[in-house]
């Protein structure tokens, strides 16, 4: 048998692969999980760049919706009949089927369309909100009647352009309260005196601070049996005219009244004055009463509050009843409300006063201050109610600063003062290529990614334009290997390159070293043949033992059998070619003897 060094080159070099090869497995094993970890991280980047490199950019898939329906609709006076001054919100649950992979997106676009009646008698104010569950959303549209023109309401609402709602409404008048709660402070007057009816809504449903403006005590029927003895008025004011007794009826609720024979003095023309609390606003601003009382809303912030007086100091009776010329521009709100809900017309130093609050329409306003005990006397503060505009604006983006074509994010804003009308927001971008933008003008505007880049967005105050903000985008196109499967793409990679395809290269020099030490065939398949493979069980053994002592990693027996499995596929495949190879030049040495 020859010695080494009557061998050939590739017997030295195999053995010198096969050997480093074999070192760098036993060495590896005695790391870390995290040096092992990163340097089967660096392999999994590298291979996964190179697979997002032949793969190219996929498609994002975007769900539509597949079911849509209404949840509320707060319509005071029943389904479909919303009353001239209110905000009617109806709600629409829009359902999703589960998505099927990370990265599929919800198209949450949705538009109204009024579709008919008069235009100008009601506004739209757009609005959603995530769902219970990631398969779902809200969409909100409060509809604010201001008037009724036209006989019939209907606006249609589109969801992801697959689903088509139509909400039909009538605007009506506001129906007469019903289910009250009256008390008096007092029920034996002097002639002259007045007492006012403390009215409230006892239906739970509707006596909460957002809804008290739908108690109109105009509408209430309110009766005295004998009117020469006294008399209430629209208001709820009982006015005390001669000695005796009378019924007083409010609603379905009666009263005993005694007028005692006793006079008191009426105020005279021009002693009432009526003035602006100095620490009020001078202007009434416009809102939505529905959010006057909410937590973080200073009521001097957005309402006038008014005092009345009079320069009589022998006057016994100072109470006072509020007008407004057009109650759709302001609600005449009380100075606050007891522990029982009734409202309370006077300040904590008995002062009467009340609380003008913006409502539906901007412009001039008259407040008329009646003397309740001499209604002649009556004196007018104009007001003008103004819209309030924004002075601060902080964006809400509900989702990352990053996109995948195809993925869409919601953009809306909140604004300071809080009691802002128009929440609105547009949204402009410096490359239209990028993105579409839809419900732009409206509290949510929804952002699609079209193509990959930078986009850079600037949002646009409906309610001030000087007010603008600020936002970047990336957009990118869906790789093979992304951020949501790159940690099981390099668990995969450990597996396959730390093990298996180290294994597997190890063992093709591994063979050519061990057929060509033997140069005789038969020692070859005797010898090193079993040798190789011998040598390759104890590899992925010893490996996975080392590894079951380094802290922090463990030995499986998995693992083994992946090495080993590498190991002897290669060993498998070097011998076939190495037949191959051997039938074939056999088959040539046979053809060149025929010739010969």
């Amino acid at each position: 048998m020859p010695t080494l060094k009557h061998r050939k080159p590739i017997v030295y070099i195999s053995l010198a692969v096969y050997s480093l090869l074999s070192i760098f497995i036993i060495v590896e094993a005695c790391f870390g999980s995290a040096i092992s970890g990163s340097h089967s991280d660096i392999i999994a980047e590298i291979s996964a760049f190179f697979v997002n490199l032949f793969t190219g950019p996929q498609t994002i898939e975007v769900l539509k919706p597949q079911q849509l329906g209404t949840v509320s609709d707060s319509s005071y006076l029943g389904e479909g009949q919303i009353a001239i001054g209110t905000t009617t919100l109806l709600s629409l649950e829009v359902k999703y089927p589960t998505k099927a992979h990370k990265d599929d997106t919800y198209d949450k676009t949705y538009t109204v369309n009024k579709l008919t009646g008069n235009n100008d008698d009601y506004n739209i104010v757009l609005s959603n909100h995530n769902g219970s569950d990631a398969t779902s959303f809200f969409v909100d549209v409060r509809i604010v009647a201001v008037n009724n023109t036209s006989s019939a309401y209907s606006i249609n609402i589109n969801v992801a352009e697959t689903f088509d709602y139509v909400y039909d409404f009538n605007i009506v008048e506001l129906a007469k309260p019903s289910n009250i709660e009256v008390k008096l402070d007092k029920t034996t007057l002097r002639i002259n005196e007045t007492v006012a009816a403390n009215i409230k809504l006892k239906d739970e449903k509707y006596n909460d601070a957002r809804l008290r403006r739908y108690l109109d005590p105009t509408k209430i029927d309110m009766t005295s049996s004998n009117e020469v003895v006294a008399t209430i008025d629209k208001y709820g004011v009982i006015h005390a005219l001669s000695a005796g007794q009378t019924t007083i009826t409010i609603g379905d609720e009666s009263f005993n009244i005694v007028v005692n024979d006793e006079t008191i003095n009426k105020p005279e023309n021009n002693s009432l004055s009526v003035k602006i609390s100095e620490n009020s606003n001078q202007f009434p601003s416009l809102l939505d009463y529905d959010y006057t009382f909410e937590e973080g809303f200073e009521a001097n912030d957005y309402s006038v509050l008014l005092y009345a007086d009079f320069n009589d100091d022998t006057l016994l009776d100072k109470s006072v009843s509020w007008e407004a010329s057009d109650k759709l521009n302001v609600v005449l709100a009380p100075f606050k409300y007891d522990k029982e809900g009734f409202p309370i017309y006077h300040d904590d130093d008995d002062k009467p006063c009340v609380r003008v609050c913006g409502y539906r329409k901007k412009g001039e306003v008259t407040i008329t201050c009646i003397s309740n005990s001499n209604p002649d006397v009556r004196v007018e503060q104009i007001l003008n109610v103004q819209e309030a505009i924004a002075e601060e604006m902080r964006l809400n983006i509900k989702s990352s600063s990053s996109l995948i074509v195809g993925e869409q994010v919601i953009v809306s804003a909140t604004f300071k003062p809080l009691n802002v009308s128009n929440t609105s927001i547009y949204i402009e971008v410096d490359n239209h290529n990028l993105v579409t933008i839809k419900n732009n003008g409206t509290r949510s505007v929804s952002i699609t990614a079209n193509d990959a880049g930078t986009a850079h967005f600037t949002v646009r105050s409906a309610s001030n334009e000087n007010l603008t903000a600020t936002f970047t985008i990336e957009i990118s196109v869906k790789e093979t290997i992304n951020d949501d499967n790159f940690t099981d793409f390099a668990q995969f990679m450990r597996k396959f390159a730390g093990h298996f395809f180290l294994f597997f290269v190890t063992a093709v020099f591994g063979f050519i070293f061990f057929f060509t030490f033997f140069e005789d065939d038969k020692k070859k398949l005797i010898f090193g043949l079993p040798i190789c493979v011998i040598n390759g069980f104890l590899l992925a053994g010893i490996s996975e033992l080392i590894q079951y002592f380094v802290p922090s990693r463990s030995g499986l027996w998995l693992d083994v059998g992946i090495d080993f499995a590498g190991y002897i596929l290669a060993v498998a495949l070097s011998l076939g070619i190495y037949v191959l190879i051997k039938y074939i030049k056999r088959h040539i040495e046979n053809k060149q003897k025929k010739k010969g």
